[in-house]
């Protein structure tokens, strides 16, 4: 594959499919709104794309109007494979994640752990990586903590000395179930070590596939739900606009049940710290915004090297539930530490936030 032939097919498929896709979006399950940063919780293929072991994790905070907000952590490590005649070529790579995501009071949550392995096929100024990842995920269900219409009195209110146990409604229901998941990813990168002075540009493509084992997760003993695959379709593009400026347009389309997700917005890099021997050398400031399509606009501010990376985002919310949670967002941050060695590539192969 050629250069030229390269930047048409990034650019042809970014422009096509936000173009395709623009008017359409749906609400659908949490999703980071830094969805780069989240790395193998977007797409099992990125432990074939990290060059250095790598360790990051995402926090969101939302529905802050309501008493107890709802909360979602991630965390991922990731250990490459790199051989090859010169020491430095990418043959794949293992990862594990966990993630934690709490409705509320803490009375729903979800949590699973999950491992990953990907296979790299490293061509230099070309990338391709194809992972899997499987995992247990476990839901739980505080039946005591919720308000059921067998415990309510019509003179006298809720009964304290209810108890759902005791509830012959509920007698098929479970406080806990787990269940496997299955997800694949490929991604594809041009020029992921960044050498914009012999190209000009990078970019990268990617798709992925979530709970493809559609596994019943029913709290419910006596029915069956089936958990919706989600299918992940995201890109970007990198512009070196002079030494110290980057212009890195990305999107990102993600459906699940029939119902889509579509992310569209871009950053800017400044470079802000020389390379001066500290840990903060070739420190870039990265300022960016996208929109989510009928939710919200996402402003972001980050701090990134080839050692490191944080960001923080916000949502403003656009939907028509604004008002019912008195017009604030979701808040969100993430942060990634890289153990580069010396004569690797300085710069980074994955995307910033």
């Amino acid at each position: 594959m050629n250069t030229s032939l390269a930047k048409r097919l990034i650019g042809g498929l970014f422009i096509g499919v936000v173009g395709l896709f623009a008017g359409v979006a749906n609400a659908q399950d949490i999703q980071f709104s830094q969805f780069h940063a989240s790395s193998l919780y977007l797409n099992p293929a990125y432990a074939g794309i990290e060059t250095s072991p790598t360790l990051n994790t995402n926090f969101r905070t939302q529905w802050r109007a309501v008493n107890t907000p709802f909360l979602t952590t991630q965390v991922s490590g990731i250990f490459p494979f790199i051989g090859g005649v010169d020491g430095s070529t990418q043959k794949g790579g293992v990862g594990v994640s966990f993630f934690n995501d709490q409705a509320g009071d803490g009375s729903l949550t979800k949590r699973g752990i999950l491992a990953t392995g990907a296979y790299t096929l490293d061509m230099r100024l070309h990338k391709i990586a194809a992972g899997i990842q499987v995992g247990v995920v476990q839901t739980g269900l505080d039946l005591n903590a919720q308000t059921w219409g067998a415990g309510y009195e019509q003179y006298t209110g809720y009964r304290n000395s209810y108890t759902a146990v005791s509830d012959p409604g509920l007698v098929n229901m479970l406080s806990s179930k787990a269940y496997l998941l299955t997800n694949l990813g490929v991604m594809y990168s041009y020029n992921p070590g960044r050498s914009y002075y012999s190209s000009g540009i990078g970019g990268h493509i990617g798709a992925s596939g979530y709970n493809l084992n559609q596994p019943n997760i029913s709290l419910n003993d006596s029915k069956e739900y089936k958990l919706p695959a989600r299918v992940n379709l995201y890109g970007g593009l990198d512009f070196f606009l002079s030494e110290d400026v980057k212009f890195s347009p990305n999107f990102l389309l993600s459906n699940q049940g029939g119902f889509t997700q579509v992310n569209a917005g871009a950053y800017f890099t400044f470079g802000i710290v020389p390379d001066n021997g500290t840990f903060l050398a070739g420190t870039d400031l990265i300022l960016g915004g996208w929109y989510r399509l009928q939710d919200a606009a996402i402003l972001s501010l980050g701090l990134s090297n080839s050692a490191y990376t944080f960001g923080l985002s916000y949502d403003f919310n656009t939907s028509q539930y604004n008002t019912f949670i008195n017009n604030r967002g979701a808040l969100e941050a993430s942060f990634a530490i890289r153990l580069v060695k010396e004569n690797k590539r300085k710069r980074f192969d994955t995307p910033r936030i």
